[in-house]
């Protein structure tokens, strides 16, 4: 199965895996190999139910933490795959895949709570400036702070609006 996989017939590979588990339910190499099929595929949940069932029986292992992790997070659940990178990371703090995953779940997050560049506010203080009228850009801008105070674009978009009309209060 696992050549199957590396050729890229995951199908055979999955059948071959599954077939295998049939006569030895308790291989934990072929519940790994199952599961890194599962997820290569896609399927982020059967691959789940392999690794964690592996985890309930080596606690301490370190790699399997990682493939959890990388699971959690090709699923979508980002919360979930830090957990298991930072606990990967306790069981082998040297693990170079924990840092690597665990920094790619924290960028995603971030990305995730961003906000678009273009909002409504900064749309409408930015057709005001282009208007000619600074003065009213940047009573948009107060307002749209004193509604989000830590938007930062709502402060570049003031002093911008105060740089052009001149006014420095």
């Amino acid at each position: 199965g696992s050549t199957l996989a590396q050729m890229g017939d995951l199908a055979l590979a999955l059948l071959e895996f599954s077939n295998g588990l049939k006569h030895s339910p308790n291989d934990p190499q072929l519940r790994a190999n199952l599961g890194l099929a599962l997820r290569n595929k896609g399927d982020a949940e059967a691959a789940l139910v392999h690794f964690k069932w592996l985890a309930e029986r080596d606690p301490a292992n370190a790699d399997l933490r990682i493939q959890i992790g990388q699971t959690l997070r090709q699923k979508g659940d980002l919360s979930g795959s830090l957990k298991e990178f930072e606990s990967a990371l306790k069981l082998n703090p040297e693990i170079r895949d924990g840092y690597y995953g665990l920094a790619q779940s924290l960028r995603q997050m971030a990305a995730k709570s961003r906000r678009p560049v273009d909002d409504p506010e900064a749309r409408d203080i930015r057709k005001r400036l282009a208007a000619g009228d600074p003065g009213g850009a940047a009573d948009l801008s107060r307002k749209w702070i004193a509604a989000t105070p830590n938007r930062a674009l709502a402060h570049v978009l003031l002093g911008m609006s105060l740089a052009r009309s001149g006014d420095l209060r």
